[in-house]
């Protein structure tokens, strides 16, 4: 599948075309959307209809793999102590 991005701001966001994203499955086209996003940060896909259960499939086939619920909390505790500064030990000993 042949994506085009095209710019919406001279510095991030570009629009994605023809892509019907439920129906990508393919490791090309999910590497170039991937890519699109390191490149500009935000993209914009018009016209997507689909189910909540359609776009967490197209999530996890983006993500690569299906994250257990145990591995998203300890990537979301990560980032949050990055973003604060503090460890979960140092937090733990403030709370006491």
């Amino acid at each position: 599948m042949a994506l085009t991005f095209r710019k919406l701001h001279p510095c991030f966001a570009a629009e994605v075309g023809p892509v019907d994203l439920k129906t990508v499955h393919d490791e090309a086209t999910l590497g170039r959307i991937r890519a699109g996003m390191d490149e500009f940060a935000v993209l914009v896909f018009r016209d997507q209809i689909w189910s909540d259960a359609e776009h967490l499939d197209f999530a996890q086939r983006l993500a690569g793999s299906t994250p257990s619920s145990a591995s998203a909390r300890s990537r979301r505790t990560a980032w949050a102590t990055r973003r604060s500064g503090t460890s979960r030990t140092s937090t733990r000993a403030a709370r006491s």
